[in-house]
């Protein structure tokens, strides 16, 4: 979610469908994002009626139904996802901006408990992150956190969940060493899964303070 020159994906081919909403929806749900998101929340993000949230690439605004919030913003860089979120889900309290976090960041005039960053920081490289850390920082309550859910690679993977993050359309996926090391200026506290998805796949789980 920052500017497009700071991205690294492959867009072109079929990677190209995982920028239609459609598809990106339909792909989710293949994977069983459904069950993972809830459990994700109830595991990781001690959310109320009374927070505020910002989900930082929040495509179709897939996180919506599942979020106990008083307030939640959703930015995303592609128009498209962000016109279909904002047409299923938009209201006086969930609303919804195209842009990156840096360039919507100065006409905020508000703060969040939660700022979720959901399995997009793999599409750019680590300066970019540093640069957005930086940002989503400086928009945190006191006591609020960073949230992150990313794929990360293992020692000794299994070979299918390897072999995924090896064509996933992001060109930065880390090992968990890197991702704590990327981390390492803020106060993170981290873990790591093996079953959010029937396929064999492995995330890293990180609260950024």
């Amino acid at each position: 979610l920052m500017t497009n020159s700071s991205q690294s994906e492959k867009t072109t081919g079929l990677y190209r469908l995982i920028t239609l909403p459609w598809f990106y929806d339909a792909l989710q749900n293949f994977l069983g994002a459904d069950k993972s998101r809830k459990r994700y929340i109830e595991e990781w993000l001690d959310l109320s009626e009374e927070c505020h949230v910002l989900d930082v690439g929040c495509s179709p605004g897939n996180w919506v139904p599942y979020l106990r919030f008083d307030t939640y913003l959703g930015i995303d860089l592609n128009p498209a996802h962000v016109e279909k979120a904002e047409q299923e889900h938009g209201s006086d309290k969930i609303q919804f901006l195209s842009g990156s976090a840096q360039s919507v960041a100065p006409a905020l005039d508000r703060k969040f408990h939660r700022i979720i960053c959901s399995g997009f920081l793999h599409h750019i490289d680590d300066k970019s992150v540093n640069d957005l850390m930086a940002c989503l920082q400086s928009m945190l309550l006191p006591g609020g956190y960073i949230s992150v859910l990313e794929p990360v690679f293992l020692p000794k993977q299994r070979m299918i969940a390897r072999m995924m993050k090896k064509n996933d359309s992001g060109q930065h996926i880390r090992s968990l060493d890197a991702w704590v090391d990327l981390f390492s200026g803020y106060d993170l506290n981290h873990k790591v899964t093996h079953d959010m998805s029937w396929l064999p796949y492995d995330h890293f789980w990180g609260k950024i303070k």
